[in-house]
């Protein structure tokens, strides 16, 4: 059942308009063995809690802040960067309650995972790259030599922005904060992260943006996927998962019956049709990999903390190993992209 389960996947498998370097480049008959289960294809990891951003929509706002006692060290993650590299993983997905980039030891954990030719797929606001002092204070070296960590590092970034305009960008973020933004626009323009690549004739990009629709930036879509494109990225139109700050603020949200009136035109309009969508799969994060947060607990996803293994089960206890073939989302592959978003929109 499950061979023909998975010979019926593999047929119906193509590539999307653009590709994102450490999701997308892959051969599609090597993507057999992940979909066994025998194979991870990615190790998602949230990081940080702290963030400088209070998005209207944010999804994990009910953690943000200050990080626990509980809090894995730099060396728990090196050795699950570690172990990640032992059993075949391709890439390490860098996520959090917080802002990523504002993680203690950020280089040394970016460095360890280019050092195992994995590659680091990572959210960000962007915003330290553009603030010297700040990250200064936080790492020791300017916004610019940390993005230069990364593009030596060979990492694909998955920016947060739901516009170019200024006053609805920082009225969005909760920050004024744009300009900071657009400096690190400057000097991401700079690097290879925005070199023209391809990967079986498809543009491969370092670059993605994430962006939220809401109706305050609506209108901006077409402005927003020129500006994408424009850096040789890629960019994701998508309805926030109501929960939340985006429940809290939910008057400034699209309703459920709105959201699902223009879901199809946000899909036709993007590259993907999920953030971590692998090809014209589900989402990596949880039918191609495994996630834990940063007290070391596996997740069903990068957004779902709820513990697929049971939940005392914990990085601490349970190596990734152990949990090869557990996975039980492989049917799904063929029904939906993101169970999350189905919760709220069908």
């Amino acid at each position: 059942m499950q061979k023909k389960m998975i010979n019926t996947i593999i047929k119906k498998i193509h590539y999307p308009k653009r590709l994102l370097k450490g999701l997308d480049d892959i051969d599609i008959d090597n993507l057999r063995d992940y979909l066994v289960g025998n194979k991870i294809f990615a190790v998602g990891i949230r990081m940080t809690n702290v963030c400088n951003y209070n998005c209207v929509y944010c999804g994990t706002s009910e953690k943000r802040g200050t990080n626990s006692k509980f809090t894995l060290t730099t060396d728990e993650y090196i050795n699950i960067i570690e172990e990640a590299n032992k059993i075949g993983v391709s890439t390490i997905i860098l996520g959090g309650n917080g802002e990523p980039t504002f993680q203690k030891d950020i280089v040394k954990i970016i460095k360890q995972i280019s050092k195992y030719n994995m590659i680091p797929v990572v959210f960000t606001n962007a915003y330290i790259f553009g603030d010297d002092n700040l990250c200064n204070k936080i790492h020791g070296i300017s916004g610019e030599e940390l993005l230069n960590v990364f593009d030596d590092a060979g990492a694909s970034l998955i920016i947060s922005c739901e516009t170019i305009d200024a006053k609805k960008y920082n009225q969005i973020v909760g920050l004024d904060s744009f300009d900071v933004f657009m400096v690190a626009i400057d000097r991401i323009k700079k690097t290879k992260l925005v070199e023209p690549k391809f990967y079986n004739s498809i543009p491969l990009c370092r670059i993605a943006f994430s962006t939220v629709v809401m109706p305050i930036n609506y209108n901006d879509c077409k402005t927003m996927k020129e500006f994408a494109h424009s850096l040789n990225g890629l960019i994701i139109f998508k309805l926030p998962s109501l929960h939340g700050s985006a429940a809290t603020n939910s008057l400034q949200m699209f309703n459920v019956d709105e959201g699902n009136n223009i879901k199809e035109q946000l899909y036709d309009l993007s590259d993907k049709q999920a953030t971590l969508q692998i090809l014209n799969l589900a989402c990596v994060a949880w039918a191609l990999g495994i996630s834990i947060n940063n007290e070391g607990f596996y997740m069903s996803c990068m957004t779902d903390e709820s513990n697929p293994y049971g939940r005392d089960i914990n990085i601490r206890n349970t190596k990734i190993e152990k949990l090869l073939g557990k996975r039980k989302e492989l049917i799904s592959l063929c029904k939906t992209i993101c169970p999350i978003k189905d919760k709220y929109y069908v």
